[in-house]
């Protein structure tokens, strides 16, 4: 099974260092009633340097399904790679190694921390149903939908200056499927009250798919699987069409 070499630190040690880097949170300005962002939050050029990323461990998963992957494959692996970077060694046609460089996009995340502050901060710029359920993909929906400006002043702005101007145009500012994980990140290392304030999370698990041909019920991730003369299938499939009717649901319901 594959595991996490390039975070192989003990988790105490782990949880101990993310836990004493001195990094930008938000603070309760009990006077405003109001979460108050780090002066840092608002730098564009503080924001790009993926060294400033709050969990460079990316320890808050150390114990969901999918952590001993993040370094082979899943969506943890993903959003690894998104928001560090990534360098991928391929072979050409013609039989010539060259690297490919994905460029980190740390920034997305404060630009979500910024973006689950100011809808915490203002009930009155969403519906009342909505209150105490905001999650990752309602804020990544609502930073997605403002002016970058907004988020970031343009006076703030002298790297990745070209960056900063193509990212104004783009149709999303934030990637749509890490919701989870920075919801997750978000309360877990911004500061935020987590209990009384912070966003809606749920328990992450591996999907499961069925072969249309041999009627196998498999892990998406792990690749695990068993054949319906296998016991426990049973329980399996009913877990696999709750799966299927909680996303139904929740696409219906919110």
């Amino acid at each position: 099974m594959g595991g996490a070499s390039d975070h192989a630190l003990p988790a105490l040690i782990r949880r101990t260092f993310i836990s004493r880097i001195m990094r930008p949170q938000l603070t309760y300005n009990t006077a405003k009633n109001k979460w108050e962002i780090p002066l840092e939050w608002s730098y564009w050029d503080w924001m790009i340097d993926p060294e400033n990323y709050p969990d460079p461990f990316f320890s808050v998963f150390e114990e969901e399904y999918d952590y001993e992957y993040i370094n082979e494959r899943g969506i943890l692996f993903k959003y690894k790679n998104h928001i560090l970077g990534k360098e991928t060694e391929l072979v050409s046609k013609t039989g010539k190694t060259f690297v490919r460089k994905s460029a980190p996009k740390a920034y997305q995340y404060i630009l979500f921390a910024k973006g689950a502050t100011r809808l915490i901060n203002n009930p009155a710029l969403y519906r009342s149903a909505r209150y105490g359920s905001l999650n990752g993909s309602f804020v990544i929906n609502y930073v997605n939908s403002v002016h970058l400006s907004e988020l970031i002043p343009s006076g703030t702005v002298s790297k990745e200056e070209k960056l900063y101007k193509s990212l104004a145009n783009k149709k999303y500012l934030i990637s749509t499927e890490f919701g989870a994980l920075m919801a997750r990140t978000f309360n877990a290392t911004s500061g935020i009250e987590p209990k009384q304030y912070g966003l809606k999370t749920e328990k992450r698990e591996d999907k499961l798919s069925k072969c249309p041909a041999c009627r196998a019920i498999y892990q998406n991730l792990t690749k695990e699987y068993l054949r319906p003369q296998d016991p426990g299938y049973e329980d399996l499939a009913e877990k696999m069409t709750d799966q299927a009717d909680y996303k139904q649901s929740r696409d219906e319901n919110g």
